[in-house]
């Protein structure tokens, strides 16, 4: 059965792969593609009656075409009996639910603004208890623990700067503060809650702009330079990987090591080997418009995740790195100067989910490219959906879960920490 490749679909009568690109367009109403909008309704410049008239229209409209589907899509995941039309029907719906939603949660933490969070994935295992360990602008870092409505929030320590990054693997988390000096903390819950503090030299490593932990090794961005640090646990062996320009966004995969520039290269490191030695991805394609890198993460174990501070977010192919053309294009993530702005994607790789400047936070799907956007709704009175409201506060950072109940969004807007849970909805019926 043929597989469903990202960028590609299979024509059936030639029984091989084409880019979507060439698909011919569908007019029929039943057309997958149409699964959930790609973009919002453009307003009209027409006498107020009028518009309303017409925006009643087209809300209802929506509606209608959510509706119908959704019920496409479910019948085609029942009809087909192949895999791939399956996987995509499913992923569809997947899609049209989480448009919706609108449950959430909020708790207020004693800070002017949240710079970096990490929640641990027990949202709702056995007694409903989650854990976050969140930080602030003058160093703080706040321990949350207990159910999301409710939890008690306590000021643990304080690094003395910025708290620059929170991450965790397994069961450690790692926090780092901007400097200087620039500090790292080390919580590992098992097999007993333990604590550890140590410092930077300014000599070795300075202005700490991001981290990401593999096992036990832990990647810093930083000025003029990546850091590795290889074992967390004892604090002890180094890597010093020189990029030349200060290092806005770093990932860690097992040996690999990408960095993301100011001046906008991303490099690939083999920490293996000659650390001096360098891969530079992409032939430069963001430095000629000097277009900082502020994110990296892989996707589907081969494509190259990449956001910029002039808006630009795509996905690279990493098994054919000789050209620069993206593999996707997200279009409509509104930046053009921010940083950090939160990005996530959820445990399953199947969505992305982007923080604008104007504080609105966007999705795709990183199977197809579109964009998902909640359709309009007449028949009951919510909270305002997810992918519609504008947050009070600048969004710094988001994190995406699965948990028992499915998957959930935490967003760290302003001093306030938002879960929500994708595909649920907050609703009062109307009497």
């Amino acid at each position: 059965m043929p597989r469903e490749l990202p960028g590609l679909y299979w024509n059936e009568e030639k029984q091989r792969y084409f880019p979507l690109s060439s698909k011919p367009k569908i007019s029929s109403a039943l057309s997958t593609p149409h699964a959930y909008p790609s973009a919002y309704p453009q307003q009209s410049l027409r006498p107020l009656s009028m518009r309303n008239n017409s925006e009643k229209s087209e809300a209802k409209r929506r509606i209608v075409d959510n509706v119908h589907n959704m019920w496409h899509a479910s019948e085609t995941s029942r009809a087909t009996g192949a895999p791939w039309r399956r996987s995509r029907a499913l992923h569809d719906i997947s899609a049209i639910s989480m448009a919706r939603t609108s449950l959430r949660c909020s708790r207020d933490i004693p800070t002017q603004g949240i710079t970096a969070f990490c929640s641990t994935g027990n949202t709702s295992s056995g007694n409903g208890s989650t854990t976050v360990l969140a930080g602030d602008a003058r160093g703080w870092l706040h321990y949350l623990e207990g159910d999301p409505e409710r939890m008690s929030c306590s000021m643990e320590i304080n690094l003395g700067s910025s708290i620059s990054s929170i991450c965790s693997w397994g069961t450690h988390y790692v926090a780092t503060s901007f400097g200087a000096p620039a500090k790292i903390l080390v919580r590992n819950s098992y097999p007993e809650e333990a604590w550890s503090i140590f410092g930077l030299s300014e000599r070795t490593c300075h202005d700490v702009w991001n981290a990401h932990l593999y096992d036990r090794r832990l990647l810093l961005g930083a000025a003029k330079k990546a850091y590795v640090l290889l074992d967390i646990e004892i604090g002890r062996g180094s890597q010093t990987l020189e990029t030349g320009s200060d290092v806005l966004a770093v990932h860690l995969d097992n040996h690999l090591a990408y960095t993301g520039t100011r001046h906008g290269l991303i490099n690939r490191f083999d920490t293996r080997i000659n650390t001096r030695t360098r891969q530079t991805l992409l032939d430069q394609r963001f430095q000629r418009t000097t277009s900082s890198i502020t994110h990296l993460n892989i996707v589907h174990d081969w494509e190259l995740l990449v956001s910029t501070i002039r808006g630009d977010l795509e996905t690279h192919d990493m098994r054919f790195m000789r050209g620069a053309t993206p593999l996707m294009q997200f279009h409509g993530h509104v930046n053009s100067y921010s940083f950090p702005l939160g990005l996530a994607v959820d445990p399953q790789e199947d969505f992305l989910f982007a923080a604008g400047q104007d504080h609105i936070v966007r999705s795709w799907s990183l199977r197809t490219g579109q964009r998902v956007i909640s359709p309009a709704d007449c028949a009951c009175i919510e909270q305002k959906p997810l992918l519609d409201r504008a947050f009070d506060g600048y969004i710094a950072a988001m994190q995406v879960l699965s948990t028992d109940m499915g998957p959930c969004l935490w967003v760290a807007s302003g001093p306030t920490l938002h879960l929500y849970h994708l595909g649920q909805r907050s609703v009062e019926i109307l009497a």
